[in-house]
């Protein structure tokens, strides 16, 4: 279940910025990858899309962004619906 969610983690953040980096829970992936604002709503956005969650609506330390293992376990703990063909 959680390596499902990291992956496809991954997959988002590696569509976004048209890489195949892998990451570890400690990653900063935004500095990493040298994301931009841009590339940050856009994996935001496809987060909220894939899990179900709203970002916006709620208030999250930036630091859950900046750290793939706490995003991943973030969506884990908040996540309304699973990635398509798994199960949370």
């Amino acid at each position: 279940m959680e390596h499902e969610i990291e992956n496809k983690l991954s997959q988002i953040i590696n569509q976004v910025k048209g890489t195949d980096a892998e990451f570890c829970a400690e990653d900063n992936f935004i500095e990493q990858l040298s994301m931009d604002s841009m590339d940050i709503i856009q994996v935001i956005v496809a987060i909220q899309h894939e899990f179900g969650l709203d970002f916006f609506g709620n208030q999250i330390d930036i630091d859950i962004l900046n750290e793939f293992g706490r995003l991943a376990d973030y969506i884990k703990h908040n996540a309304v619906q699973a990635p398509l063909g798994s199960e949370l």
